[in-house]
C-alpha cells in the first residue's frame, strides 16, 4: 500500500486514535501507515501534548502488560486442560487393558465399583496405579 493509499485509511480515523496510531503504533503498524497518520493530524491542526502522550503510553504498557498475563493464563488453563485428558486417557487405556484379561461378570462388577468412582472423584494416578498394581498381583499369587 503506498503513502496516498495509507493517508486515505487514516484520514477516516478519528484524532484520539491517529494519537494512539503515532504514540503507540510502532509495533502493530507500517512505517507508512505511522507517517501517513502524522500527516492526517498535521493537516487537521491536531497537536499532541507531553502529558497525551505519557497518558497513552502508560495505557498502552498496561494493556500490554494485561494482554500478556491473559495470554499466560490460558496457556497455562490449556495445559492444565491437556493434563487432564492425559490422565483420562491413561485411565481408559489401562481400563480397556484390564477389560480385555478378566472375565465379564468381574468387567462390569470393576466398572461401577472401580472405575466410575475414580472418575467422580478424580483419584489421583498415583491411587490408580496403586490399585492396578495390587489387581494385578493378587492374579500373579492365585
Amino acid at each position: 500500500m503506498g503513502s496516498a493509499q495509507f493517508k486515505e485509511v487514516m484520514s477516516r480515523y478519528s484524532d484520539e486514535e491517529l494519537k494512539f496510531i503515532v504514540i503507540c503504533g510502532k509495533d502493530d503498524y507500517q512505517p507508512l501507515a505511522i507517517l501517513a497518520a502524522e500527516e492526517v493530524l498535521k493537516t487537521r491542526n491536531v497537536s499532541i501534548s507531553q502529558s497525551e502522550i505519557e497518558q497513552l503510553t502508560k495505557e498502552y504498557l498496561e494493556w500490554k502488560e494485561q494482554a500478556k498475563k491473559r495470554k499466560e493464563q490460558e496457556e497455562k488453563n490449556r495445559k492444565q486442560s491437556l493434563k487432564k485428558q492425559f490422565k483420562i486417557w491413561l485411565v481408559l487405556a489401562v481400563v480397556g487393558g484390564i477389560f480385555s484379561f478378566i472375565e465379564k461378570d468381574i468387567t462390569i462388577l470393576f466398572l461401577f465399583a472401580v472405575v466410575i468412582p475414580l472418575v467422580i472423584k478424580k483419584f489421583s494416578i498415583d491411587k490408580i496405579f496403586f490399585f492396578f498394581s495390587r489387581k494385578s498381583k493378587q492374579r500373579d499369587d492365585n
